[in-house]
């Protein structure tokens, strides 16, 4: 994305500078819907970022290959685990995590899972 008033952050976050936003003409476009809403109602906005694991390259909780989005789950990110064993080896932030039946979660000695909510 590039844009003088919206600019990535890791992967799964957006950061918006108000002070440089001017309200966009209504085209049909969900960027242009949030970022006009964000201007109506700059305190009722609320995004979510969730990352479901996929497991695609290995059991690495810190393998950016393993999430859907294609980045690891960071501190704002409600985690969705669906299957698999997901082993952690680093100090792993998440919002929330989500093990549904069958999946199996490794905290290795030394590492800790922080969830904030």
């Amino acid at each position: 994305m590039n844009s003088p008033f919206i600019r990535p952050v890791k992967n799964t976050r957006l950061v918006i500078d108000r002070r440089r936003l001017q309200r966009l003409p209504d085209v049909n476009s969900p960027l242009n819907e949030l970022i006009n809403a964000f201007i109506k109602y700059p305190k009722r906005i609320h995004i979510k970022f969730s990352n479901t694991w996929t497991g695609a390259a290995s059991a690495s909780w810190e393998g950016s290959t393993n999430w859907l989005c294609g980045g690891v789950a960071d501190g704002n990110t409600d985690v969705v685990i669906n299957c698999g064993t997901i082993v952690i080896n680093s100090n792993a932030p998440c919002k929330s995590i989500k093990l549904l039946n069958g999946a199996r979660l490794v905290v290795n000695t030394g590492f800790t899972l922080t969830v904030t909510k």
